[in-house]
């Protein structure tokens, strides 16, 4: 560690639905923080979109309001922005957007998808992900195609985060674990690979420049620092991605260690220094934050998106109109009070599609032994042990190829706060789960401790683990996990039986 102890990150969580920002000192303690919502859009169905307008006076509103909270704005050390990935946004050469944003929920990109999984034995060791119709490269084929006259003038292609960066350094980046979700990118040379370039005939010219996350990019610009309230010149950190500094806000920093984030949607991450490819590609590869290592990343289009669609359709009908809805820890109540198991009711947590460990845009969520005994709270627990079964399933899909055995997992993210939630994922999984003691500001933890290691602040990632606290470790009870044990099977077995139902439902919807 150096000798600098005094100053200040400024880091961002720019997730699906709002932006948070964090004043945070060296040590990743969150001195203040700011939030703003954006809606999201959507034009046509199973399309899904979001305003570069709204994004960015977002950034800009959230930015000021802590940099408010410094003692003064020069002792801001650096700006280390995090975003939700998957999401694409062509610009001209002057960086201005060409179109809204394609979200990483959309679904307008089938075809394209089903059109590159002809590669996918060829592709899948070179990027560490399988094909899918929600990647950034399905979604450039769709422009290419569907709007060819905005293909012809964009400059580049930016995710989120690489957006953000661009209007604060004028400069057109990104990191390599952003880029390694274009579903573009050689994950081992860390570049944009020529062979997955050539079989889309998508110029590399069209791409921002990849750098590790620890990079510094650029400076604030004269302009942005009108806009900002951040110092022109304060230094501007590649940063990581949402998953990226999620594991370093979890703690997950050394070679094993794995973490679970339930957010809108959930995945599960294991940190290694190898790239670990699967024959059946179950989970996918992509970089870390730290340049030295790889995550292996499952990840469930949706978790705690599936719980807030259950709040929102069937349980705020409880609370009176003017009331603000039904609180998760009310929910959680009901939940405790079905058994382990929920009386044999089953839910498949597939609500907007899948990728891992079932690579399938066509699954959907259902309710499975529904009968006359079922309560709400069974319906609650359902929900939550449905999510926890999916986990148990990448994780089992991990262990079968890596060379580590994951005992514990460090839980973050919005679903994280429910104890009761995460006993059930013990349960379920048969893992310790170590409960960190913020568990909503893990993602900005993590980014503003990527910017500190950035400015040497820390020698090296394997040096934050005693940074992050834990707050409660959680124990597996080993009675309840072998009734979870006999419905897993089933569980997984409900998938392949429901799979062609599943297909033909997708083709009305297409009709």
């Amino acid at each position: 560690m150096t000798d600098k102890k005094d100053g200040y990150i400024i880091a961002h969580d720019f997730g699906t639905s709002g932006d948070k920002a964090v004043l945070s000192d060296l040590k990743g303690n969150v001195l203040a923080s700011e939030f703003r919502e954006y809606p999201l859009l959507y034009p046509k169905s199973h399309w899904v979109e979001q305003s570069p307008k709204d994004w960015w006076q977002a950034f800009c509103a959230t930015t000021k309001a802590v940099v408010k909270k410094a003692k003064t704005p020069d002792d801001i050390l650096a700006i280390a922005p995090s975003a939700q990935m998957i999401t694409i946004m062509p610009v001209d050469k002057q960086g201005t957007p060409l179109r809204n944003s394609i979200s990483w929920l959309d679904l307008r990109a089938t075809k394209q998808g089903e059109w590159l999984e002809q590669y996918a034995d060829e592709i899948y060791p070179i990027l560490g992900m399988a094909p899918s119709a929600k990647d950034i490269v399905s979604r450039i084929l769709w422009i290419k195609e569907r709007e060819p006259k905005i293909y012809a003038q964009t400059h580049k292609f930016l995710d989120c985060k690489d957006f953000l960066e661009f209007k604060l350094t004028g400069n057109f980046v990104t990191d390599w674990s952003n880029a390694s979700l274009y579903g573009l990118f050689d994950i081992h040379e860390h570049k944009w690979s020529e062979r997955v370039c050539e079989i889309t005939d998508i110029s590399p010219e069209k791409l921002p420049d990849p750098y590790p996350s620890t990079h510094i990019i650029g400076e604030v610009t004269k302009e942005a620092a009108q806009q900002t309230g951040v110092p022109a010149g304060t230094p501007v950190i590649a940063t990581g991605g949402d998953v990226a500094v999620a594991a370093i806000g979890s703690g997950s920093v050394r070679d094993g260690d794995s973490h679970v984030c339930i957010g809108t949607a959930t995945w599960i991450g294991v940190t290694t220094k190898d790239v670990i490819i699967d024959p059946k590609k179950r989970y996918l590869t992509m970089c870390s934050g730290d340049p030295d290592k790889n995550i292996l990343m499952g990840e469930m289009e949706t978790g705690g998106a599936a719980i807030r669609w259950l709040r929102e359709t069937l349980c705020n009908d409880l609370e009176s109109l003017d009331s603000e809805g039904i609180p998760y820890s009310k929910m959680d109540t009901l939940a405790s009070r079905a058994p382990p198991g929920s009386d044999q009711l089953l839910f498949t947590p597939w609500l907007s599609g899948e990728r891992s460990p079932l690579n399938d845009h066509n699954a959907r969520g259902t309710y499975l032994g529904l009968k006359l005994g079922h309560t709400l709270g069974h319906l609650i627990r359902a929900v939550l042990e449905g999510v926890a079964f999916n986990i148990r399933w990448i994780l089992d899909s991990v262990e079968e190829t890596a060379p580590f055995v994951i005992d514990n997992i460090c839980g973050v993210g919005g679903g994280a706060i429910s104890e009761f939630w995460m006993q059930i994922i013990s349960d379920v999984t048969g893992r310790v789960i170590r409960m960190v003691k913020e568990p909503l500001n893990a993602g900005s933890i993590g980014a503003a401790l990527t910017a500190a290691v950035a400015l040497g602040i820390y020698p090296s990632f394997d040096s934050l683990v005693e940074i992050i606290p834990i707050k409660t470790k959680l124990q597996c009870n080993s009675e309840t996990h072998k009734q979870y044990s006999k419905l897993y099977p089933i569980f997984k077995n409900a998938y392949y039986q429901l799979s062609p139902i599943f297909d033909s439902l997708a083709e009305l919807d297409e009709h």
